[in-house]
């Protein structure tokens, strides 16, 4: 079967602008949306643009649609699979949940599955301190760990527990301030982690704790169906920003 690449590059377009913008209703507008937007609206114009080309220039462009569409594929389907299997084993000394991101200082969907799943692991190792990790952004009246915190204790985690950390503001830093946590409450001792976030953040964040040398079990959280397409384009575009920059 022939691919049309123009209808192809329309359609994909449009996924990523209205991706970025139910994401952007539902956390509020900020810097990082306008890219799949700028990507989205590039690939339209080219699209319609398509007829114009000369030829050669068509079956070129049509050619690259499809490649980098294709590349997405293969790049989102290894995340999906990836994030659907758990590894934790419900005796870690730890559990780490990384935060999302929160609007003044109300928990945001993706980050009340991460805690919803924070809770769940919890139920079945209520041994294990929980750090909640994540820093303050815009639009938040507070830390993210602090909104974290107060969830997981308004649900029934004690409060003695909860460790934050909330100075991070990536997935690199949650990982290296929990480190120094860590460190610092087992004092050389050995220590084993679970790592509870999203399921298509999964692969990315347990490829960024093992270069920082903790050794991660993760327990994955659901997302909410109608934020996916963007979650999806989003973590696409930081695996690309992981392999380039380390």
């Amino acid at each position: 079967m022939k691919v049309n690449g123009k209808k192809l590059g329309i359609l994909t377009g449009t996924i990523f602008i209205a991706g970025a913008l139910i994401s952007a209703t539902i956390y509020g507008f900020t810097i990082g949306y306008s890219i799949p937007i700028i990507i989205g609206l590039l690939l339209i114009a080219i699209s319609l643009w398509f007829k114009k080309l000369p030829r050669k220039w068509r079956k070129i462009v049509s050619t690259l649609i499809i490649i980098g569409i294709s590349f997405f594929l293969v790049v989102t389907g290894v995340v999906v699979v990836r994030g659907t299997k758990n590894t934790v084993d419900y005796t870690e000394d730890c559990a780490i949940v990384l935060g999302s991101g929160i609007r003044g200082e109300t928990v945001l969907p993706t980050m009340q599955n991460r805690l919803d799943a924070c809770l769940e692991y919890h139920r079945k190792n209520e041994q294990a301190i929980i750090i909640v990790s994540g820093g303050q952004g815009p639009n938040e009246a507070i830390s993210e760990a602090e909104a974290m915190k107060r969830y997981l204790i308004n649900h029934g985690i004690p409060a003695s527990q909860i460790i934050k950390e909330d100075r991070s503001h990536n997935t690199k830093e949650n990982f290296s301030y929990s480190k120094k946590i860590l460190e610092q409450r087992f004092a050389g001792r050995p220590y084993s982690v679970a790592c509870i976030t999203s399921h298509y953040h999964i692969s990315r964040a347990e490829k960024i704790a093992f270069k920082q040398d903790i050794d991660v079990r993760t327990y994955s959280a659901d997302v909410d169906w109608h934020l996916l397409p963007f979650a999806y384009i989003r973590e696409f575009l930081s695996i690309l920003k992981y392999w380039i920059l380390g």
